[in-house]
């Protein structure tokens, strides 16, 4: 949950009382939902499995683009942002403002690169968002791989940021982290790990669930 909406969610709050949370990873936040006429409008060039297209433009098409859609914005490495867009574009975000017509507020907790235990522990790392608002929730819980492992990161920066989300697989770690990946990977992940963390994970969330009145949606095997 990036700081700066949270106003404008406490703000919507307070006027809906009613709220759909989304839990989950990349998927979730929205990565790559673009605006759909700037896939047409634009080149995009396939990288490589599991990475969004990446924008093929010069620096005029990058300032056309910036007076065009003012919710994008650019970083220091020269590359256009598309971040808030696409929690606009977010599947919660459509739910809530397109289907139900702006009845519901949407609360997107989802995390690009990250795992379970980190956003459902959002629920509860998020203090300045008035939860007493709330008298009515629905909770989107859309699990990624369980052999991700979240840990606060000691920087503690915005959003995504306060997490390091490490896998048992290391071979692209570098320095430091290489150490630990491969500790993680060698001595401590196993399927047995995954699912205990799963349903710890799990329980939590029915926990907080429990004590914020929110409906968790659980399709169960016929």
């Amino acid at each position: 949950m990036f700081r700066k909406i949270v106003p404008e969610i406490n703000k919507s709050l307070k006027k809906n009382k009613k709220a759909i949370i989304s839990l989950g990873c990349s998927f979730v936040e929205g990565q790559g939902a673009i605006n759909d006429e700037m896939y047409s409008d634009y080149r995009w060039d396939f990288i490589k499995l599991g990475i969004p297209l990446q924008l093929n433009a010069d620096e005029k098409i990058k300032k056309e683009i910036l007076e065009r859609y003012p919710i994008v914005g650019k970083g220091p490495d020269g590359k256009l942002d598309f971040t808030f867009m696409e929690l606009e574009n977010s599947f919660v975000n459509v739910l809530c403002k397109k289907y139900f017509q702006e009845s519901y507020t949407p609360i997107n907790l989802g995390m690009r690169g990250k795992g379970n235990r980190a956003t459902i522990k959002e629920l509860s790392m998020n203090p300045d968002i008035n939860w007493d608002f709330m008298e009515e929730a629905i909770v989107i819980y859309c699990p990624s791989s369980p052999e991700r492992f979240d840990f606060v990161n000691d920087q503690y920066m915005d959003h995504g940021g306060k997490w390091e989300c490490i896998w048992p697989h290391y071979e692209n770690a570098e320095g430091v982290k290489k150490i630990l990946w491969e500790g993680y990977g060698k001595l401590l992940w196993s399927d047995k790990f995954g699912i205990i963390e799963q349903i710890s994970h799990m329980q939590e969330l029915k926990l907080w669930c429990q004590a914020h009145n929110a409906k968790l949606p659980i399709k169960e095997n016929q």
